[in-house]
């Protein structure tokens, strides 16, 4: 059976959607690399998202906060 990942979970409530599936088979540096490769295009266009969402003169701060998956905590 050939398994395909189609998200990822990043934190305990959040699943971060892939754009596209990765096939799970053959070898793991191969498969495990494509797997990097869509999770960095899927945060990518998260992060540009919230780029416009930010920018857009109707930005309310509170409903980004509760609702964005872009949103990170700042360690000091």
């Amino acid at each position: 059976m050939i398994r395909k990942c189609r998200e990822t979970e990043v934190s305990l409530s959040l699943l971060l959607q892939l754009e596209q599936p990765v096939r799970c088979i053959g070898n793991v540096e191969v498969w495990l690399g494509e797997l990097l490769v869509q999770q960095m295009r899927a945060l990518h266009s998260i992060i540009h998202l919230a780029s416009q969402f930010i920018n857009d003169q109707e930005f309310q701060l509170l409903a980004f906060i509760n609702e964005s998956i872009a949103q990170v905590p700042c360690h000091t």
